[in-house]
């Protein structure tokens, strides 16, 4: 055990006392996530127009409700006028609200939503983040007038002092910005869906990226180490090979949970995007660092110097997180990329993140994100490990 610690504190403060390091591990990702996640971010509004074909006050709430989500210019228009919108390109997008629209929202039915998009709005990831807010905006509104008006039936209220309750209800949606138990459903794929909004995503989409650099740098580590013959007067100082295999081991984890942490942090307290560190999220991102943890060491035992594993490291990071969904949702790459992220754990470790911060949070929901980190960590990290004690 004293090997083992003493492995670890070696590594923690030579990160400390190497500035080079510290800008690796704390400057350049919080820089990166600014530049490219937080600034795209910033003062971008999306102009949408809704038709009201309805004309009831459910429908009327709901447009009130839209034209208070940041990020969003709502308009109204006519049915004759949406045509014209589109085409020239003055709204991105038209959403029409059908007949029978309060009906449906009060019974717990499919929303009755269209959505039409202007030329100018492709499917990339801005377009996509935008339906899931519209969408997510609309439930969340549904989900807390059905539940002032399951209050008001309780009470005898029927006809239209049902739908006065209702009404008010949806106007106290804010008060229930994570309602528990409510996924997002897309609009044009009418999927159950959990996903991040766009800060959230660069946020840890950057972090599972940079965790991958900062284990494959403490895995180069190694070769310094041999290098200047540290590794041998640890095997010839009576220490275990266990010992040994399992404070290395340990170190690189730690470095992958302290490069998570920073990003988080980050996030949180300079760009005042919130990410939830619960049970389930600690859960997700340790089995995630896990197998970053065992690639790096696989990777390791397949290099012979700290720039061979550096580059190979460098590969691995962007592309896996590229085709994982952490530059963009997932939903928005080709079908081929998406069977391919099947095998990519930032994949699954997003997924995860999107079920938690969403509010949907019990087993069921987490367990096949959970379930699939679980065999990547296992087999990476078993490996690695046993490549690490054979080296």
């Amino acid at each position: 055990m004293r090997a083992i610690w003493a492995i670890i504190r070696k590594f923690l403060l030579l990160t400390v006392r190497r500035r080079s390091t510290l800008f690796f591990v704390i400057g350049m990702p919080i820089v990166f996530t600014f530049v490219f996640g937080v600034v795209p971010n910033m003062n971008s509004t999306v102009k949408i127009a809704l038709v009201n074909e309805d004309n009831t006050p459910v429908a009327k709430a709901v447009i009130r409700s839209l034209e208070h989500v940041s990020g969003l210019t709502v308009s109204t228009a006519t049915a004759g006028e949406k045509s014209t919108l589109l085409r020239e390109q003055q709204v991105s997008y038209v959403l029409t609200l059908q007949k029978g629209f309060q009906s449906q929202v009060m019974e717990g039915s499919t929303i009755p939503v269209l959505v039409a998009a202007s030329p100018n709005s492709s499917e990339d990831a801005t377009s996509y983040i935008t339906e899931q807010t519209l969408e997510s905006t609309i439930s969340r509104v549904a989900l807390a007038g059905r539940t002032a008006a399951a209050r008001g039936e309780a009470k005898g209220d029927t006809g239209r002092k049902l739908i006065a309750d209702f009404v008010a209800g949806m106007g106290h949606a804010k008060a229930l910005p994570n309602p528990p138990g409510a996924i997002s459903r897309t609009i044009v794929g009418n999927r159950l869906v959990a996903s991040l909004t766009s800060s959230q995503l660069s946020v840890v989409g950057f972090a599972t990226m940079f965790t991958i650099f900062a284990v494959f740098g403490q895995m180069g580590s190694l070769f310094e180490e041999k290098r200047l013959g540290t590794w041998d007067r640890l095997k010839a100082s009576g220490s275990s090979k266990s010992s040994i295999v399992a404070g290395y081991s340990l170190a690189v984890f730690l470095m992958g949970w302290i490069q998570f942490l920073v990003l988080l942090a980050s996030g949180r307290f300079i760009f005042g995007i919130a990410i939830p560190l619960n049970g389930w999220m600690i859960l997700a991102i340790s089995l995630y660092i896990l197998a970053a943890s065992g690639i790096a060491m696989c990777a390791y035992g397949l290099t012979k110097s700290a720039q061979q594993l550096g580059l190979i490291g460098s590969f691995v990071a962007v592309v896996t997180s590229m085709i994982g969904g952490a530059y963009w949702p997932i939903d928005v790459e080709p079908v081929w990329m998406r069977h391919v992220a099947w095998f990519v754990p930032q994949k699954w470790a997003i997924d995860a993140f999107g079920i938690v911060s969403s509010g949907s949070v019990h087993f069921p929901t987490l367990a096949l994100p959970l379930g699939v980190l679980a065999v990547f960590s296992i087999v990476f990290f078993g490996v690695g490990v046993a490549q690490l004690r054979y080296s």
